[in-house]
């Protein structure tokens, strides 16, 4: 077992350095697991909105609901998505959320959405069916995703969830990634 560590940028939305620890255990003669297990050096990790509104879009395409109130009332925006950003649906949900006296949480989860936006939480893939779930920065994480109650989930046959895509900028990387390949 080599013990290492390096330096990881994931996503490309957390830009923070982090360090991890990369553990090769090595399987058969030519195959090779890595286990990247991110660990907080001298800076704060921290959920942002931007994060934390993708978190609940990609659930709320499941059927997962958010409830307020200390669970009264339930608020699943349909649709979520719409062309190219996220519905008029969502942002309302978006901003009652955001409005709500911290007493809001996604279906199946114990952590209120208000304290996924403190620095004690970070959002990363669920490591069972990649799907973001919140991660505490320090201490131990949450017993179980979200999914834990989503029967026949993960499935690979059906898409995923996703974010809004904006099919004209993404033409345009598009097409510059072929002209930068050719040459131009």
């Amino acid at each position: 077992m080599i013990i290492g560590a390096s330096i990881e940028r994931l996503r490309g939305k957390r830009a923070i350095a982090n360090d991890s620890l990369l553990i090769e255990k090595p399987i058969e003669k030519k195959r090779v697991v890595h286990y990247s297990i991110p660990i907080t050096v001298n800076s704060v990790v921290m959920a942002s909105q931007h994060q934390v509104r993708q978190y609940l879009a990609y659930w709320f395409q499941l059927g997962k609901k958010v409830l307020i109130r200390n669970g009264q009332e339930a608020l699943l925006p349909q649709p979520v998505i719409r062309g190219d950003r996220y519905s008029q649906e969502f942002e309302n949900c978006w901003q009652q959320i955001l409005s709500s006296s911290g007493d809001c949480y996604l279906e199946g989860t114990e952590e209120p959405i208000a304290q996924l936006l403190t620095p004690a939480w970070d959002v990363s893939p669920c490591s069972r069916c990649t799907m973001p779930v919140p991660v505490r920065t320090a201490g131990m994480p949450p017993l179980a995703c979200p999914c834990n109650d989503l029967s026949g989930w993960p499935n690979t046959e059906v898409p995923l969830p996703r974010s809004p895509v904006s099919s004209q900028n993404r033409l345009v990387e598009i097409r510059d990634r072929l002209r930068n390949a050719s040459g131009q």
